[in-house]
């Protein structure tokens, strides 16, 4: 009902699961060791790597204050340009991340704009500022950073950050200025990402644009191709509830989870909750592949390869979580040939309903069974179990009766049923 709120194109890149380079580094790249990553992980199932926070500066602790230029350190990554195209000589897609009104006191671009910006913090000692959307010079600004990046490296998107922190009613914001060119700041934002992505989509029609959770909805589907969970490291309950949640409020837009860590001790099976947990979103994987176990590894290939087998239904099904008062505790997907269900808590799932060809079982919880209540019999099928690290755990024919149905599916295990 609203066409200037269309969605944008979905490149097929936006689906497939991805590298991130934030929980791994942090702010301490290294782009050769980088490089060795995005080989394995691309051999695991990964098409694209994120160049999180870091190569902008030479810091190696937090911090926004030298945020504004955009300009690559060269003392971490010295040919930043030759970089991204060996690793888009593997097959992977390039996208760098940019916390977008950020202009810090130590850049060129805060001597430029220390007139246009949206507040000044209340600490004296305080070491960045947001830029005023609202000067159509501080947009244009923004713009040709962002088109001259990509012209200049060839990159295949852009994480833009930190959209949601530009100020509003604080410090300058409050103080009328005749030399902006609109009063509103939401509507400075939408004229700021209407001029970013319409160049951007000039020069690559499939461009990826990645918007992270709290700005994120039906009316941003016109800017970014994925939407993103908001950070939750080593929480599976949070990243399965904040992906499901923007999944619900966007649709069909491709959505993707905050980026995946685990502890290396964890048994895989623990470590696999983690992607199980936000199977009906893009996993972003955030760890060093050769630091991985080989049973990690192993785990990571066949999560990803069920993921990838599997996204017609769970990312272009018709989504259905349930309880969500419990935390969508059951969630079922479809499509005409498939019926997906993942457990998250050991409870029945009441299913009325005639079976498609595949009924795909996944076992997001720790108990060594679900559970299936049906109010009339469904008769037998074959079960074939296969394990977190994609061992097959044997086909057996069950009997599916009416009420309770206890099958035998292991922790973060799954099940393909078939007549």
């Amino acid at each position: 009902a609203m066409p200037h709120c269309a969605p944008c194109k979905t490149p097929d890149a936006a689906r497939m699961p991805l590298l991130s380079s934030w929980y791994s580094y942090n702010l301490d790249i290294d782009p050769d060791d980088l490089e060795t990553q995005c080989a394995l992980a691309k051999y695991l199932g990964m098409d694209t790597v994120i160049l999180d926070d870091g190569w902008q500066t030479n810091q190696r602790d937090f911090g926004y204050q030298n945020n504004g230029d955009w300009e690559v350190n060269e003392e971490k990554l010295p040919d930043f340009a030759a970089h991204v195209r060996r690793v888009q000589a593997m097959g992977m897609k390039y996208m760098v991340w940019f916390s977008v009104p950020f202009v810090g006191v130590e850049s060129k671009a805060y001597r430029r704009f220390k007139d246009k910006n949206m507040f000044l913090p209340a600490a004296e000692n305080a070491r960045w500022f947001s830029l005023d959307p609202r000067f159509a010079e501080t947009r244009e600004y923004l713009a040709d950073t962002y088109e001259n990046f990509l012209r200049r490296y060839g990159i295949d998107g852009f994480k833009m950050d930190f959209i949601c922190s530009i100020g509003f009613g604080r410090g300058l914001s409050d103080r009328p200025d005749d030399r902006r060119d609109c009063v509103s700041i939401g509507e400075a934002v939408c004229k700021l990402l209407d001029d970013v992505t319409a160049r951007l989509r000039a020069i690559n029609p499939d461009i990826l644009i990645e918007f992270r959770q709290a700005y994120v909805g039906p009316a941003m589907r016109k800017y970014a191709n994925m939407l993103r969970a908001v950070d939750c490291p080593n929480s599976i309950g949070d990243n399965r509830v904040r992906t499901l949640d923007v999944r619900l409020m966007c649709r069909d837009s491709i959505v993707h989870a905050d980026p995946i860590t685990w502890h290396p001790d964890e048994p895989a099976a623990s470590a696999a909750m983690q992607i199980i947990h936000a199977m009906f979103s893009v996993p972003q994987i955030s760890l060093k592949m050769t630091e991985l176990t080989e049973t990690h590894r192993r785990m990571v290939k066949q999560q990803l390869s069920f993921i990838r087998e599997h996204s017609d239904v769970l990312l272009g099904g018709c989504l259905r979580p349930l309880y969500p008062h419990l935390l969508f505790p059951l969630v079922l997907a479809n499509t005409d040939r498939k019926l997906l269900v993942a457990y998250y808590a050991p409870m029945p799932l009441r299913l009325d309903e005639e079976l498609p060809e595949q009924f795909i079982l996944v076992n997001g919880t720790y108990a060594p069974e679900l559970l299936l209540d049906l109010p009339r019999p469904l008769g037998s099928m074959r079960m074939a179990v296969t394990s977190c690290t994609g061992e097959a755990m044997g086909e057996t024919q069950v009997n599916l009766a009416a009420g309770l149905n206890r099958l035998a599916i292991p922790p973060a295990a799954s099940a393909v049923l078939t007549r």
